[in-house]
């Protein structure tokens, strides 16, 4: 065996990821100033930064991705002796495979670790081994930081596995002498008949690249076109559950005020739901009355104590108050998106189109 090689450029990498970290954390502190200091800059960073953030992100997570690939080739290239689970261009075309690369990353990465003491083994060479945990960690977060909400929890911890990861790998490649496959003028008529074997049946490593980029293209495909035809209806269909809900919940406060008319003989004084709800739970016609509707926007109630009496209206799912005193002229059912909801005197003047309402 020759002397070891320099097979990885440490500096490369870790450079590379460690100018990603610090861009991270960047990013994340310019965010918490604009946030803190909306008028810092001379100009309103709500709408300027976001955009600057997230090309920069995006230019940064590519070049990062493709750093990756080049370590995980790389260090599955040095320990081809015949005996590794996977070739180099394997390893990393199967990490682009949707759902299925979420395992990948165990072979990819704690897989190497395994295979790297195995070969210090067979060999007998006396290098420092991987630590599986090492690696069996880093590919733990890899995935749970892809989790929606729960990765923000392991984004400090991967921030900090990955980078010494990185250099334990470049450490460890490097130290290996050049441990390729014997001569095959040293070699038998049987070995020399299993070595042809090997190379024949060996998938060329740009060949699982294609085919990993391939499938996950194709599947993210299918999921957009089934995606594009699914969300629609699921958001029509939540749309008119929640105009359903408001127009209940409309109906309840309204049943309480109508009480409280038969009553005093005049309608409630009050100027917003807050005011409404406090005085008819003051004079006990009813409890909790919702001040909410199923899109989180105040009820607006407007009053006419020396008029013909009142208006109960939900600003809809686009938060945008469009119809407006005397309420004539609008449509029934409105077949704007997010159209308000508006009850006079008891009867549902205008509701969005295709909801069911209480008469």
């Amino acid at each position: 065996m020759k002397k070891p090689s320099r097979r990885m450029s440490k500096a490369f990498f870790m450079a590379s990821i460690l100018g990603l970290i610090f861009l991270i954390l960047v990013m994340l502190a310019l965010g918490i100033w604009a946030a803190v200091d909306p008028q810092a800059g001379g100009s309103d960073p709500a709408e300027v930064m976001p955009p600057i953030f997230a090309l920069i992100f995006i230019l940064a997570l590519i070049y990062e991705i493709i750093v990756t690939c080049l370590l995980v080739y790389k260090m599955w290239a040095a320990i081809q002796d015949g005996h590794a689970r996977t070739t180099p261009g394997k390893a990393v075309g199967l990490l682009f495979v949707p759902f299925f690369g979420l395992y990948w990353v165990f072979v990819a990465f704690a897989g190497f670790a395994r295979d790297y003491n195995a070969l210090l083994d067979r060999h007998q060479l006396a290098l420092p081994r991987l630590s599986t945990g090492l690696f069996t960690s880093f590919s733990v977060l890899s995935v749970i930081s892809g989790i929606p909400y729960l990765g923000c929890l392991t984004l400090l911890p991967l921030l900090v596995v990955w980078p010494i990861m990185a250099a334990k790998t470049c450490d460890a490649v490097n130290a290996l002498p050049e441990i390729g496959t014997r001569p095959l003028e040293s070699m038998s008529r049987e070995e020399l008949i299993q070595e042809a074997s090997r190379r024949k049946a060996g998938t060329p490593g740009w060949a699982w690249v294609v085919v990993g980029v391939s499938v996950g293209v194709g599947l993210l495909m299918i999921i957009g076109i089934i995606a594009a035809i699914s969300i629609p209806s699921l958001l029509e269909a939540r749309e008119r559950v929640s105009a359903k809900k408001t127009m209940g919940d409309m109906r309840q406060i309204v049943t309480a005020v109508e009480a409280y008319y038969t009553d005093q003989g005049r309608y409630p004084e009050a100027a917003t739901i807050g005011e409404l709800n406090k005085i008819l739970q003051d004079d006990v016609y009813a409890r909790n009355l919702p001040t909410l509707d199923a899109w989180g926007h105040p009820f607006v109630f407007e009053s006419q104590p020396d008029g013909p009496g009142y208006c109960l209206l939900s600003i809809g799912s686009d938060g945008r108050r469009d119809a407006y005193a005397p309420y004539t002229g609008l449509p029934e059912e409105n077949p704007t998106r997010g159209a308000d909801i508006v009850l006079v005197n008891s009867v549902f003047v205008t509701y969005p189109a295709g909801s069911t309402h209480v008469r």
